[in-house]
Order: C-alpha cells, then sequence, then structure tokens
C-alpha cells in the first residue's frame, strides 16, 4: 500500500467517525496543557484575575479541543466525504431541504389522540444513566405512559428507533388522549437532543438520521410538527434518491401509527411498497409470502422486520387474533409485535408488518447440529397447549384431512396407492385418538420457534384441535436431527410438562395425562405417520422449495411402523394386516416422489 492510500485510508476513518478524532485532539490537548496548570493554581493574590484565567484555559482546554475537532471534523466530512449511508453535502442541498420542509409546515393532518391540556404523568427518573429496557418493563408492568415515554428518550439512537416510536405509541394509548406533560430535566433534555440534531442537519442535510431524530423529539414535544417533520424527511430522502429511503419511510409509518395520524394507511403502504423493494425474499409458501428486511439492512432497527402477505385478510387477522391471545394467555413465552395490517390490497394481498423476534429458529440450531434449546421448547409447547383457549375451535376430522392432503391435484398419485392408504387408515386414528389430549393446534415445526429469553412463538395459525401428540410429531420428525431414544425421552419429557402445567390450573384432565408410557408412545408413532403424510404433501408445492425432503418424511412415516412392531407388538398384532398394507402404501407414495 502507497503513501497517498494509507493517508486515505486514515482521512477515512477520521471522517468516518469525528468523535474519535476529537477524543484524540482532546487528549493530545490534555497532555500539552494540563501540566501548566499547577503554574496558576492556586492563583497569586497579586495576579489573581491572571492567574485565574489561565489556570481555567489550561483546565478547559481538552474540552474546547474536544468540541472545536468534532466541529471541524464534521464539516470537514459533510463536504469532502461519502459516507457509507449518505453522499457528501453540496450547495443546493440546503436550499432544497429548506423548500421541502416550508413544503410540509402546513400539511393537514389529524390524530386520533386528544392532547387536553391535562396533567397525566411525568417522566420523573434520569434518562441519561437508566437502561432503557428497565424502563419499558416498568413502564408496561405499571401501565404508566410517563415511564414509556423515559424509555423512549433513552431509545433516541440508530438502531432502536423502532423501539423508541413503539414505546411512544403505548405510552399515548395508556394516556387516554391526554397530553403527557414531561418534567423539567426531560424537557431540557429534549431540547438538547433537538439542538444537536439541528446543528448536525444543518452542517450535513444529507444526514437523514439526525432528521429522523429530531422528528421524534418534535413529536414529544408537539405531535403535528413531529409527524411533518419526519414526513418531509422522508420526502427529502426521496428526492436525494437515498439508499435509506426504505428505513425512513418505516420510521415515519412507524411514528404516523404511534400519533394515530389519520395519514397512517398511506404511509404504510408506501413503506411497505419501498420495503418490498429492498428486502429479500426470506420463506414463500402457496398462499402466505414473508418477506424479510434482513437485521444488517435494517439501518434504524432494532429487531428484523417482517412483512407477511396473504390475498385472504381473514387469514391475517386471525393469526394477529391468535398472536395477541397467546402474549395474554401465555406468560412463558413471546410473540411478534403487530406494526399494521393494511386496510387494503398491495399488488394483490393483504400486509401484515411486524417486528420479528431476535434469534435463531430451533430448525437452525438443528441444522448446526445442536439440539441444547429442544428441551425449553418443548415446556415452551406444553405451556402453550395447556393454557391457550381453545373454547371455539373444532376438533380436526383425522380422516377427512388425509383424504382431501392425498386428493391435490399437484400430486396426480394413482387409485390404487390413495385407496390403499386410506382404507387401512384405521388403527391409526384410533391409537392417537385414544385418551387423547386435544388442543390448539400449535403447528409446532422447528421453523416455528425462536430460541430466545422467553422462547419465541411464529407463524400462529391456530385453526382447529389436535391431539397433542400431532405437535409432538411436528417438533420431533420435521427433520432427521433427532434419533428414536432422543425423541422417547422429549416425548415423556412433554408428557410430565403438560401434568406439571395442569397441576399448576387445577385441571384433571391434564394433570392425569398420558401416564401409560406406552400407550402414549403407540399414540405418537401413529401421530407421527399421519404428519409425515401430510408434511410430505405439502411440501410438493414449487413454492415452498422443499420437494428433496418428501421422501426422507415418508421413510419417517414407515419407520413409526417398524418402531410400534417392535415397542407396542400387542397392538400391532392386533392390526397387523392394516399396518402391512399400509407400509406398502407408503412404499408406493416415497417411490412416487422419487
Amino acid at each position: 500500500m502507497g503513501l497517498s492510500e494509507r493517508v486515505n485510508t486514515v482521512y477515512k476513518k477520521m471522517m468516518h467517525n469525528p468523535k474519535r478524532v476529537a477524543q484524540a485532539s482532546a487528549l493530545g490537548i490534555a497532555a500539552w496543557f494540563c501540566p501548566d496548570f499547577l503554574d496558576y493554581f492556586p492563583p497569586r493574590q497579586y495576579q489573581f484575575f491572571h492567574d485565574s484565567f489561565m489556570a481555567a484555559v489550561h483546565l478547559f482546554s481538552p474540552g474546547f479541543a474536544y468540541g472545536l475537532t468534532i466541529g471541524a471534523s464534521k464539516v470537514l466530512a459533510a463536504w469532502t466525504y461519502d459516507h457509507p449511508v449518505y453522499q457528501r453535502a453540496k450547495w443546493s442541498d440546503y436550499a432544497l431541504t429548506r423548500k421541502t420542509f416550508a413544503d410540509f409546515a402546513d400539511y393537514p393532518v389529524v390524530f386520533a389522540q386528544r392532547y387536553k391540556k391535562e396533567k397525566v404523568a411525568t417522566v420523573y427518573a434520569d434518562p441519561l444513566f437508566v437502561e432503557p429496557e428497565e424502563y419499558e418493563e416498568e413502564g408496561r408492568k405499571k401501565k404508566d405512559p410517563g415511564i414509556l415515554v423515559s424509555a423512549a428518550l433513552v431509545y433516541l439512537i440508530p438502531d432502536k428507533i423502532d423501539r423508541s416510536l413503539l414505546c411512544l405509541r403505548d405510552a399515548l394509548d395508556l394516556s387516554g388522549g391526554s397530553e403527557i406533560k414531561l418534567d423539567t430535566y426531560s424537557k431540557l433534555n429534549l431540547k438538547l437532543i433537538e439542538l444537536s440534531s439541528f446543528v448536525e442537519t444543518h452542517i450535513h442535510p444529507r444526514n437523514l438520521l439526525k432528521h429522523l431524530t429530531r422528528a421524534m423529539v418534535e413529536a414529544l414535544l408537539d405531535p403535528a410538527s413531529g409527524w411533518r417533520y419526519s414526513r418531509a424527511t422522508r420526502e427529502i430522502a426521496e428526492k436525494f434518491e437515498s439508499p435509506t429511503l426504505p428505513h425512513i419511510a418505516v420510521a415515519h409509518a412507524m411514528l404516523s401509527s404511534a400519533l394515530r395520524s389519520s395519514e397512517e394507511t398511506a404511509d404504510w403502504e408506501y413503506a411497505i411498497r419501498k420495503l418490498k423493494q429492498l428486502a429479500a425474499w426470506h420463506e414463500q409458501g402457496s398462499r402466505t409470502k414473508v418477506i424479510r428486511a434482513n437485521a444488517q439492512d435494517a439501518l434504524f432497527f432494532h429487531h428484523t422486520l417482517l412483512l407477511k402477505e396473504h390475498a385472504d385478510k381473514s387469514q391475517l387477522e386471525r393469526e394477529i387474533e391468535n398472536s395477541q391471545r397467546l402474549s395474554k394467555y401465555c406468560f412463558a413465552v413471546q410473540t411478534p409485535r403487530l406494526l399494521h395490517l393494511t386496510s387494503d390490497l398491495i399488488d394483490g394481498n393483504y400486509v401484515y408488518a411486524m417486528r420479528a423476534l431476535s434469534g435463531q429458529t430451533l430448525y437452525r440450531q438443528f441444522e448446526e447440529g445442536n439440539t441444547g434449546s429442544l428441551e425449553r421448547v418443548v415446556h415452551a409447547l406444553a405451556h402453550v397447549h395447556a393454557r391457550y383457549p381453545s373454547d371455539n375451535l373444532e376438533r380436526l376430522n383425522i380422516y377427512a384431512k388425509l383424504r382431501d392432503k392425498l386428493a391435490e391435484p399437484l400430486l396426480s398419485l394413482s387409485a390404487p396407492t390413495v385407496e390403499r392408504i386410506l382404507a387401512n387408515y384405521k388403527p391409526v386414528i384410533i391409537a392417537v385418538t385414544e385418551n387423547a389430549v386435544w388442543v390448539a393446534n400449535k403447528d409446532a415445526h422447528p421453523e416455528n420457534w425462536i430460541v430466545a429469553e422467553p422462547i419465541g412463538v411464529i407463524d400462529c395459525e391456530i385453526n382447529c384441535l389436535i391431539p397433542a401428540t400431532f405437535d409432538l410429531a411436528n417438533l420431533f420428525e420435521y427433520t432427521d436431527t433427532l434419533s428414536p431414544k432422543e425423541i422417547r425421552e422429549q416425548v415423556f419429557n412433554y408428557a410430565k410438562r403438560i401434568r406439571y402445567e395442569g397441576s399448576l390450573l387445577g385441571n384433571d384432565e391434564l394433570q392425569f395425562s398420558y401416564l401409560n408410557r406406552t400407550q402414549l408412545l403407540r399414540a405418537y408413532y401413529n401421530s407421527v405417520i399421519h404428519r409425515m403424510i401430510c408434511l410430505a404433501v405439502a411440501w410438493s408445492t414449487p413454492e415452498r422449495n422443499r420437494q428433496q425432503y418428501r421422501v426422507p418424511a415418508i421413510q419417517r412415516a414407515i419407520r413409526a411402523i417398524n418402531l410400534l412392531e417392535k415397542e407396542d407388538p400387542k397392538y400391532y398384532e392386533t392390526h397387523e394386516q392394516a399396518y402391512t398394507d399400509l407400509r406398502e402404501g407408503l412404499e408406493q407414495l416415497k417411490e412416487h416422489f422419487t
């Protein structure tokens, strides 16, 4: 590397982080001036004013150096350095930003919240020296809007702006439409943040994050002004053709939701369209599409953002309702946070915007050979099964479900194969329903669990009651990760946990369930047969991109019959001919998939 390249590298590092430059400058000045401080302190009586002034100059010189250096560095960077997020400033930028803000100064917007001159809560603690998570947790626990505003203030940093907006929205909801009064310290803190953002945006008008921060502060002081400033920031991002436009648009939409503005629907529609241009397809089903904006692309967001699309709005509404019921009744798990559900179609689909849960899926851990979190997930599943309200759900018709699955036109299965499976399915249905615990259909396969604290539950499309062993089969047999011995241990672990949950709830059905281990394993192995057939059929759609996993799934169903024959010979021998023919039908199905 030549000298010029080295100098250029150092220069870029300096411009990328002016604070480091300012710190180095302050330390250098301190080393130069501070040793001379004692020459003037204590001040001599006959030169008191002179010595006091010189002592102050030497004492505060590092602070002066820090301020001057950081200011000069930011000005220099604004005009000479192309930041990874925004380009260097131009003279025309100043006029453009001024005009844009002026255009939105009187933009008509109405808020659902009614800001009465009424003291509801104050931000009573010091937001500079407290962890924001503490504020957020305490505010939600006490339902205190003032504490949540405190959390919103502390979250005003680049990667947590979305959490700040959510805290603000919840605070406004809890206030009942009244104005949230801030104490003197909090107002001063806000004014300082606003002043800092004001100076930085005037130094570098393309620094859109500072514009957004200023909009946040304005929203706390004056909702209408904050919304207009945020909307103007989005307009500026579009005029500058900034790569941060999708993030600015989502942040503005979240602010619009927080303030319950009349423009909320339009703001989210714009943000969703921009985000879809940015994000990569994370998963795509036959009816439902999921778009993920990866964390490294989500510049202003603490958690990954997800968009879920479906042509049937009721499907998304049911998932949102299920997720909210899980949060309400199942305290040991967490679910994604609703941001917005579109009221109109966007590109042929309704869109459910949510904050995804941070952490790895259990499926990803299985791929890495890590099964250490499985026991926690099993306990979480038992918790959900025991506590999720299921009064309005109907029991699954197992035979009809299988018949419909095998009749899928995409499969083109031969009539003899379908008939062989259906005609010999009676012992499967008897085994899974005898003394079964009927629970809400969690669809508990490993992709639907986030390993976090607490365990995260996603894809909450609960629509019927199923035997609990169906969900165990979904969880343990989705991949070939677990050995039969490990599976048996976890099946018994689930049974122990569901009885424990039953004892806590005073539910006799759960408290005394699955005491017969032979009967439990019989139900489990037959559940594997049913669920593997259903999964293999579902994986036949091209959109799922899982066709290569169909044969292993059917092989696991055949293995379940073999294990049943070995471990429960009495039941197997009673239905031996049916299981023999069923095994042959599964072999034909496997050959068809091959």
